[in-house]
């Protein structure tokens, strides 16, 4: 199984059926996609991998940790996994895949994060996976919740599983509590703030009420307030309209199953002095959301659209969660498809040469067929079939998890993210 070479640019193996079920009542089978790309001597890859076809919550795990192994252990490069992210159906479901984790050593030093957003294919999880390898790259446990990856004067931190100290605490105090763990684990591996590149932040019932509004609307406002007394300065704007003190890392913040705490992710890249540029992105089509129009008092959702680095022959762009929104507003409420096509819409005019340029950056230029790998979340699982035909049509065979989830407006039907990859060269490369 494993990363084979016809799959470093990315390729779907599926056993049974994506969102269908394969023949045969009790046939389960697991779907599964991987891709890779080499950088600066390093290895990276992704997989997706969710069981089809029914099968108790046992055999599935099974399915998915056996399948996980093979593609760890490749026929031409061993890799080593960083961070598990889990998506499941149930709470209850977690701690029998923590219990499995945690007994196969390949799955060492790795991270995990558990999400309570059911599979689109019906099946109690889905696992969406980062590898690296070759060279000499190094990894290493920080903590119960970061790792690090090393090499060519680069230092990856993947940090997961932070959550809210009280699921019963109000969403703006847990999400407070969960930036100041993040500058902890920061600080823990000798980083910044300015290194973070994206952040994933889950809130139970988000659509719900808190105090004088919803839940996301009270996430907004820890998060600002964390922003502003972890760092100093960067949970406002600067006093220049034009521009931001700080570069908000990409983000996606969506909703989850209820009765949890709010949860946590996030990952941050240094490069040697000099190695790397990073620029925040924006895009031409939307108003900045660290500008939307504020309502009565609340904070303005201090994210960039995308995060972008450029360095050692690449470019990267982490793709914040984004949706069918045209300047600040819905488009096309109640129409998942028209949803879906604004949304890649949106996505492709971010990455496109002229937005770049337009941020400083002549000559770069990247697609949605450099997506490495992709998340969908849909509002109503009935839904799915209609946003996996837009998915598959405009995205590569890259490794994509969907999943069910509330998103932040109630109109909205359809959000997807997504990390880009794509190799330069000449100047814009170095």
């Amino acid at each position: 199984m494993g990363f084979s070479a016809a799959e470093s640019e990315g390729s779907r193996g599926t056993s049974g059926g994506a969102l269908g079920r394969p023949a045969g009542r009790w046939a389960m089978g697991v779907a599964r996609a991987a891709s890779r790309v080499s950088w600066a001597g390093g290895i990276y890859a992704w997989a997706s991998v969710c069981p089809v076809g029914g099968g108790s919550l046992i055999s599935e795990a099974l399915a998915v940790m056996e399948t996980l192994r093979k593609l760890c252990a490749g026929p031409d490069l061993a890799m080593r996994p960083v961070v598990l992210h889990w998506f499941l159906r149930d709470a209850a479901d977690r701690e029998l895949c923590e219990a499995l984790v945690g007994s196969a050593d390949w799955c060492r030093p790795a991270v995990c994060h558990f999400s309570v957003q059911p599979p689109l294919e019906g099946a109690h999880m889905a696992v969406e996976a980062w590898w690296v390898g070759g060279g000499d790259i190094s990894v290493r446990r920080v903590s119960g919740w970061s790792v690090e990856t090393a090499h060519a004067g680069l230092r990856w931190l993947h940090v997961a599983g932070l959550e809210g100290a009280e699921a019963s605490a109000p969403v703006e105090q847990q999400t407070r509590h969960l930036f100041g763990q993040l500058a902890g684990e920061l600080a823990l591996a000798d980083l910044e703030v300015t290194d973070l590149m994206r952040t994933w932040i889950q809130v139970p019932e988000i659509l719900g009420t808190e105090g004088r509004g919803s839940r996301y609307l009270a996430m907004n406002r820890g998060r600002a307030a964390a922003f502003e007394g972890v760092w100093p300065g960067r949970g406002r704007l600067s006093g220049d309209a034009t521009a931001i003190r700080f570069p908000y890392p990409a983000s996606t913040g969506i909703g989850a199953g209820p009765g949890g705490p709010v949860r946590l992710a996030a990952v941050a890249l240094k490069g040697a002095d000099g190695a790397l540029e990073r620029l925040a992105l924006e895009n031409p089509r939307q108003v900045p959301a660290y500008r939307y129009t504020a309502a009565d008092g609340w904070p303005q959702p201090l994210f960039s659209r995308g995060m972008a680095v450029r360095g050692l022959g690449g470019l990267w762009v982490w793709v914040s969660g984004t949706a069918s929104i045209v300047g600040e507003k819905v488009a096309h409420p109640g129409d998942v498809q028209a949803q879906a096509e604004e949304t890649f819409d949106n996505i492709a005019a971010l990455l496109d040469g002229e937005n770049f340029a337009r941020h400083g950056w002549p000559g770069v230029s990247a697609g949605l067929m450099d997506m490495v790998c992709a998340r969908v979340y849909v509002k109503d699982a009935g839904m799915g079939e209609i946003c996996r035909a837009v998915c598959e049509r405009r995205l590569p065979p890259c490794p994509t998890v969907y999943v069910q989830a509330d998103i932040c407006r109630p109109e909205l039907l359809v959000e997807v993210e997504g990390l880009v990859f794509r190799r330069l060269s000449g100047p814009e490369g170095t």
